[in-house]
């Protein structure tokens, strides 16, 4: 009885070591998916806890609020096309599963993802191009290296 008594409060905390572990981070609540708030988060970088320490910690409050605007801009015009990439890359990927593959099916797709590409990266560039003029100082590599404008995700 008395090595039970020494053995519960032992038992007990292991139990709850147990039960913390397992729990480990998910515990501390809902955290955003890989898509989720991505309009606000690209000026933050990839550690929002560090929000303006970064880049940004040189801009202005309204050099940052029309950047956050020029940005939810590009992807509200950029929707459809990227809309439209993501069907071609199921459609070829679709077509690739087939036992039997139409190539000239396959390469006709493949065509079009290029094209929606090559659009895409020329809007790109002209929303690169927008955000240096709102803010000239960073310069573009700056931009570009930082992440920034890198939209392919």
């Amino acid at each position: 009885m008395k090595s039970m008594n020494r053995c519960a409060p032992i038992a007990m905390l292991l139990f709850f070591a147990a039960v913390a572990f397992t729990a480990g981070p998910a515990s501390a609540g809902p955290r955003p998916g890989p898509m989720q708030d991505t309009q606000e988060r690209w000026l933050r970088g990839p550690h929002p806890q560090r929000a303006l320490a970064g880049w940004t910690a040189d801009l202005t409050e309204d050099q940052v609020a029309r950047l956050r605007q020029l940005r939810r801009d590009f992807r509200a015009e950029t929707r459809d096309l990227r809309r439209e990439l993501r069907q071609r890359r199921l459609a070829l990927a679709a077509e690739l599963a087939k036992k039997v593959p139409d190539a000239a099916k396959a390469g006709r797709i493949q065509k079009s993802i290029s094209a929606l590409r090559t659009e895409l990266a020329q809007q790109r560039l002209q929303h690169l191009l927008q955000a240096k003029q709102v803010a000239p100082e960073l310069g573009l590599s700056r931009l570009w290296r930082r992440g920034a404008f890198n939209h392919r995700r």
